[in-house]
């Protein structure tokens, strides 16, 4: 006997595209990490995250870290942690503050600033030696974003996403233009 509760065959591709397309979307995601800045990296790295939902997301108490644990809470550098729908949020290191005005009128007025709760990304900040998994955490302790940055590029290049939109993957990013 036929089970009558079932979706028929030729919905079940249309609701998996459906819920593939939902989960793609509802997330925030890394979209650009400056891992070698000219200069003192130590106060000018930065890390760049990209909404593609279509609802804003509150980040605060979100955790950047690494796969040894190292890592470091968001948190509000004056403008609040609300990352608008389809906005961006810079992440300053720690330290940029009172420290450094290198990013002082180059970033656009619609991205979010925000900062860490240390004084480095990650205890020592991001290496430039070795390829670093980097994991953005949500409050729920939920991994919504994981990418391994490039490393190689010439001081000032950052790696950045292609398609913002699209899964992290290797070929999905490059160096900064």
């Amino acid at each position: 006997m036929k089970n009558k509760s079932a979706f028929p065959k030729k919905y079940v591709f249309f609701l998996l595209m459906l819920s593939y397309s939902v989960r793609v979307n509802a997330q925030v995601t890394f979209s650009e990490i400056m891992y070698n800045p000219a200069g003192s990296e130590y106060h000018d790295e930065f890390i760049e995250l990209f909404n593609t939902a279509d609802s804003s997301v509150d980040i605060n108490g979100w955790w950047i870290g690494d796969t040894s644990a190292n890592g470091d809470l968001i948190i509000d550098a004056g403008a609040g942690t609300e990352l608008p729908a389809k906005g961006r949020a810079v992440i300053l290191d720690g330290s940029y503050f009172g420290n450094s005005t290198r990013y002082e009128g180059k970033i656009p007025d619609s991205a979010l600033i925000v900062t860490i709760d240390g004084n480095s990304f990650l205890k020592n900040g991001l290496t430039n030696s070795i390829a670093r998994s980097l994991l953005l955490i949500n409050t729920r302790g939920d991994t919504v974003s994981r990418y391994t940055y490039h490393i190689g590029y010439p001081e000032d290049y950052s790696d950045e996403k292609i398609i913002v939109a699209a899964e992290n993957t290797a070929e999905n990013w490059a160096i900064s233009l």
